[in-house]
């Protein structure tokens, strides 16, 4: 029983001296097996690089909101005018509108005032500058037209200037609107005068007055041209 338990004993020993030999060899094989990728770097850098190349350089972010170039929040939205405002703004288009052809008009008229001073300068020159047999009366005609004519166009301005709209209060200063103001007062007074010592004037004929109606109607028509004259150049002015 002793030789037995000997032989056990040896024949364990042998075994477990046989498996710690065998452990390192079954170690070499998977060594070897697994060398060539852990020691070739440039092998595994050569595969690499390719899969780097194809891949594009990263581009700096861009700032926020440069995006297409607009606000991706959207700016707050103007307040919708009033209806205040929108009149406001209708009142002043159109009185621009008046005014601009209140001026042309005016000046239309000042320049028809100027010819009928004018021409009625040479009737009287004709009427009143010659004998009875030397006068031809080629003058009243013209006379006539052109004075119905300019009280028409500066009845016509007057009632653009007077029914502007004014869309917001401007006070009275001393300034050439004005200055415009009182001269085209003046020239309503004189055009008044006129159209009545005109008429008067005429019907007069054959009397010992008439030359000395004659006389003031032609010095107010001159005032009249002169306050007319110095109104347009303060609108204009």
């Amino acid at each position: 029983m002793g030789s037995t338990l000997r032989i056990m004993v040896a024949g364990a020993v042998v075994g477990l001296a046989g498996s710690a030999a065998a452990a390192p060899l079954r170690l070499i094989p998977a060594v070897l097996h697994q060398a060539p990728a852990a020691s070739s770097p440039s092998a595994a850098a050569t595969a690499a690089a390719p899969a780097a190349r194809d891949v594009p350089p990263a581009s700096p972010a861009s700032p926020a909101g440069d995006d297409l170039g607009f606000d991706l929040l959207g700016a707050p939205a103007a307040p919708a005018p009033s209806a205040l405002d929108l009149k406001i703004a209708h009142q002043a288009q159109l009185r621009e509108t008046l005014l601009t052809i209140h001026q042309a008009m005016g000046l239309a008229t000042l320049a028809c005032l100027a010819a009928t001073v004018l021409v009625g300068q040479l009737s009287y020159a004709d009427k009143f500058g010659r004998a009875a047999p030397n006068q031809t009366d080629r003058y009243v005609a013209a006379h006539e037209i052109l004075s119905f004519t300019t009280l028409a166009g500066f009845a016509a301005t007057g009632v653009l200037g007077l029914t502007a709209p004014v869309p917001y209060p401007k006070p009275t200063r001393l300034d050439t609107t004005l200055l415009h103001k009182v001269c085209m007062g003046a020239a309503v007074l004189g055009m008044m005068t006129e159209l009545g010592l005109g008429l008067y004037t005429q019907s007069r004929e054959g009397y010992v007055n008439q030359k000395s109606l004659a006389q003031v109607h032609q010095a107010v028509g001159l005032g009249t041209l002169v306050a007319m004259g110095a109104g347009a150049t303060a609108f204009i002015w």
